[in-house]
């Protein structure tokens, strides 16, 4: 059996020796402190605005990740921290973050609860004005059961944003029906429509902004695809 370690405590933060690999220098300064001293903090400007950094950030990010269903990986505990970086992730920089959580078994009971708040769907009925307390997949089902003949399914938050649809949501919908099932919300172009037939399994897909606002300045032109663009792009078949 090793020898057991005395305790210490950081002179400048509350990390102890509970962390065994923890080590501290002759100023019993811990090497968490000394790390974020020598690599964030130079770099950490909270003071200054810049979200044009961010931006430029994002883009490569979606361009890296075009017709894939993640473009990135996210770590969530469930805390303040990195539920905010979630929706920094999502709804400011409009990634397709795949969500990762590890339960150790010491979870808060809040820290879950604001986990499944932001993995989770919301839906909407009435134009989006009525919200119902189900989840998307088992109202599908039940409106297959009262007859509904398709269904079309549409992410509102990526309405009219032409980042892509969202993949999961409806591979997830279409794969729990039998009847015809329509994507809209997200289309920015022929590879989003194509990814959407192809990954999300829809049996069509609806775009709206992506045949108005078009070229580099998005102006408005009504525009759309040539069958010819359609078919070599593996969205009509001859």
């Amino acid at each position: 059996m090793g020898e057991i370690r005395p305790y210490q405590r950081c002179t400048q933060c509350v990390m102890d020796t509970t962390d065994s690999k923890i080590i501290f220098d002759e100023n019993g300064v811990c090497d968490h402190c000394r790390n974020f001293e020598k690599n964030i903090k130079p770099y950490w400007k909270p003071q200054e605005n810049r979200f044009e950094e961010l931006e430029e950030i994002a883009k490569k990010i979606r361009k890296a990740g075009k017709g894939k269903e993640y473009d990135c990986i996210l770590g969530l505990s469930g805390g303040a921290d990195s539920s905010y970086l979630a929706y920094i992730a999502k709804e400011v920089m409009h990634l397709r973050p795949l969500i990762f959580v590890v339960d150790t078994g010491w979870n808060l009971n809040v820290a879950v609860e604001n986990i499944e708040k932001i993995v989770k769907y919301t839906c909407y009925i009435a134009d989006g004005t009525e919200r119902v307390d189900t989840d998307p997949f088992e109202l599908v089902q039940k409106a297959e059961e009262l007859g509904a003949g398709e269904v079309i399914i549409n992410l509102i938050d990526n309405d009219g944003m032409m980042k892509g649809y969202d993949i999961d949501l409806v591979r997830g919908v279409s794969d729990r029906v039998k009847v015809p099932v329509i994507a809209i919300g997200g289309a920015g172009g022929i590879e989003d429509l194509k990814n959407v037939l192809k990954n999300g399994h829809a049996h069509a897909a609806a775009g709206g902004s992506m045949f108005v606002f078009y070229g580099r300045l998005k102006a408005v032109l009504i525009t759309a695809p040539s069958e010819k663009e359609l078919t070599e792009a593996g969205i009509y078949q001859n």
